[in-house]
């Protein structure tokens, strides 16, 4: 005779709640009848093997799924939990009137200080119906960790937070997957205990039924450079040293072998600290750039820049500094028909400001993974406390930028923003950029002039 499981559940007393916007999602209170049942469970979990992941999305730890290594879970406990997994399975089933596979993702995900899970839907694959079940008792909302459920605009993309869902002990939600359900692991941000949960996914052949959202991300706005219109060149703005051929050679042979380039100290300092002055001005209307799924970071507008940041900008876009940058570079940044003058090249150019709370993700569909460009990264006001913990031996920074390369497993360049410095990138095809998530706590906070000149 088998033994008696220690998770008991009466699916006849269960209380279920269901929200239906801005997605169908459901709450069930008090899975298990037994508090000391999951209480096992939970200190079962915590003895196992968690592995650290970080990307550009998340960071967090978590276990070997559950159902491919269920041999080698001693504690009977987790046998109890698979079976329950078992029955919900058929529950969902009949419920959402789908055939689900046999198969289930399942394991557990340990979120501590500064552990976080970015804005996304959870589609790949046949995923069909996802599903967290909440092993925290005396949960603080002030720790962070909540399940933000995200509305979505007319285009079907993420805008803001509507529900915050934090863990509740021997809870459950669970959703159907789509177009629409857009969430996240808002950031932890306490050090008393980690948030802990078994989470996963039911599978079916269903999820490929889901059509794609017509969404595209809008191209890059390149506009042409302008003319030479002002007295005002390199030497004005920059340091001596960054006019001299010998410097310049030096540069060049940079971005030949390397393809990146830090420069300290770019701007005369009587300029760096009029400009680094006029961005903290209560003037600059910031707005922030979306969406979730895809960035969060605050850009100026450009009519309401004070006089030196509009000048700087305008000389930055200018085509004697594209000339400029296509003599280090020894990338065509001009457009240039046989038999005609020189007419100018294609430049994006962004003053930003980013903060706690700010990112920029990789997704499959970027633009710039079309484009070959030289980039450019003025910093200023840069604001980091250099005590501050950060994890050294992680690959990803708080707040640094990163190139990709498609296909690979590793970031190609790093950049570290440093007060009146430009870095140099030469981003060749199949490569785009993104800036890691910036720390709630963090004191790291930059202002950036931010330029892409189209090869």
């Amino acid at each position: 005779m088998p033994p008696k499981s220690k998770l008991v559940f009466d699916a006849t007393q269960w209380s279920l709640q269901h929200n239906e916007t801005p997605f169908s999602y459901f709450k069930l209170n008090n899975v298990f009848s037994e508090q000391t049942a999951v209480n096992e469970l939970r200190n079962a979990v915590s003895r196992l093997t968690f592995t650290q992941k970080m990307t550009d999305m998340f960071s967090f730890s978590a276990t070997k799924n559950f159902w491919i290594s269920k041999k080698s879970l001693k504690n009977a406990v987790f046998g109890d939990f698979l079976k329950f997994l078992e029955f919900f399975r058929d529950f969902l089933s009949d419920k959402f009137e789908v055939k689900l596979d046999d198969k289930i993702s399942v394991s557990s995900s340990l979120y501590e200080n500064k552990d976080y899970l970015l804005c996304h839907d959870d589609k790949s694959d046949d995923r069909l119906i996802a599903f967290i079940f909440y092993l925290n008792s005396s949960w603080k909302p002030e720790w962070g960790g909540s399940l933000d459920i995200f509305d979505h605009d007319e285009n079907g993309q993420p805008v803001d937070i509507v529900h915050q869902i934090y863990p509740e002990f021997n809870s459950l939600i669970f959703f159907k997957v789509g177009n629409y359900t857009y969430h996240q692991v808002s950031e932890v941000t306490t050090n008393v205990t980690p948030r802990i949960t078994i989470n996963g996914w039911f599978h079916s052949k269903e999820a490929y039924n889901l059509k794609p959202l017509p969404f595209s991300d809008p191209p890059v706005p390149y506009i042409k450079t302008r003319d030479n219109v002002a007295t005002l060149y390199l030497n004005h703005f920059a340091s001596n040293e960054f006019t001299q051929l010998k410097y310049m050679e030096i540069i060049v042979e940079n971005l030949r072998e390397c393809g990146v380039m830090m420069l300290q100290n770019f701007l005369k300092p009587q300029i760096y600290t009029k400009i680094a002055k006029e961005l903290k001005s209560s003037a600059i209307s910031w707005s922030t750039k979306g969406p979730a799924n895809r960035r969060k970071y605050n850009y100026a507008e450009q009519h309401s820049l004070p006089p030196m940041c509009k000048a700087l900008l305008s000389f930055f876009q200018s085509q004697y500094m594209c000339s400029y940058l296509e003599e280090l570079s020894s990338k065509k940044l001009f457009n240039k028909k046989k038999g005609e003058q020189e007419y100018g090249g294609l430049c994006f150019a962004e003053m930003q400001y980013w903060q706690d709370g700010c990112y920029s993700l990789l997704a499959d569909d970027d633009n710039n993974y079309n484009i070959a460009s030289v980039d450019v990264f003025l910093f200023f006001n840069v604001d980091k406390d250099e005590e501050e913990s950060f994890n050294q031996d992680s690959v990803i920074q708080p707040g640094n930028i990163y190139y990709y390369e498609k296909f690979d497993t590793s970031n190609k360049h790093e950049v570290e923003p440093k007060s009146n410095s430009i870095c140099l990138v030469v981003k060749n095809k199949n490569e785009t950029r993104y800036v890691s998530y910036i720390n709630k706590n963090s004191s790291l906070k930059y202002n950036v002039l931010f330029l892409s000149f189209k090869i």
